[in-house]
């Protein structure tokens, strides 16, 4: 397969380290499906692979949708935020959904000049948008994910950072494996898993996971939560 290396700067997961993205030269979005189970992920109109020089520590992962069974802390997360308000629509891109998006980014990712539109930019895949409202009626968190036959992938999930104790990051998650179980999807896409760091560690607790590891699918397990 050719393509490009590309210095995509700071890692968002691992600290004092460059992320860098291969990027296909042909349109691959018709074998988008296939590729995931390669490591591909998507990025607006853009489909990647993770290709950091001496570092191999993204591990693409997958939840096995018919066996997942929440854990004591996700029934608590499930309970407490009963009082939203959670649809599935199209995309959309307007004031609300960026005023959102910036605050989350600045707060999370301290990323000053996020930029939502980027994000919904689409290489002709059929996605959703699953959002949250309060009692108010205010937008708090927004998860976005493709569709497939036989799947659903995690795009991206962004939410109010005043809203910790909702724990709305985990709470979306298990909206999007409600919609995988409605659908009648076999997995959930989740992205990349990373060994000791924070902002990922929530996705180890969605058992029965499984990570991409040498391309082959292996059953997550207690002793990958720390680095080899």
């Amino acid at each position: 397969m050719l393509g490009s290396v590309y210095d995509c700067g700071p890692c968002p997961y691992q600290a004092n380290k460059q992320f860098h993205a291969f990027v296909p030269e042909e349109d691959l979005s018709a074998h988008y499906r296939e590729l995931m189970d390669h490591g591909f992920r998507r990025n607006g109109d853009m489909i990647y692979m993770t290709h950091c020089p001496n570092c191999q520590d993204c591990k693409a992962t997958r939840v096995a949708v018919d066996q997942f069974s929440m854990r004591k802390d996700q029934k608590r997360c499930w309970k407490k935020n009963q009082d939203l308000s959670v649809t599935n629509r199209d995309p959309c891109f307007d004031d609300e959904h960026q005023t959102l998006f910036q605050q989350y980014e600045l707060a999370i990712h301290q990323n000053e000049n996020a930029e939502l539109h980027h994000l919904l930019q689409n290489c002709n895949q059929a996605c959703k948008e699953v959002q949250a409202r309060d009692q108010a009626g205010h937008l708090i968190a927004v998860t976005i994910i493709d569709i497939f036959e036989d799947a659903v992938s995690s795009v991206y999930c962004y939410y109010h950072p005043d809203h910790k104790l909702r724990s709305l990051g985990t709470f979306m998650a298990l909206q999007e494996i409600e919609y995988c179980q409605s659908q009648q999807k076999e997995w959930l896409y989740l992205g990349f898993y990373v060994a000791n760091c924070q902002k990922l560690a929530y996705k180890a607790r969605f058992r029965p996971i499984q990570l991409l590891e040498n391309q082959l699918w292996t059953d997550f397990t207690d002793d990958k939560l720390t680095a080899e």
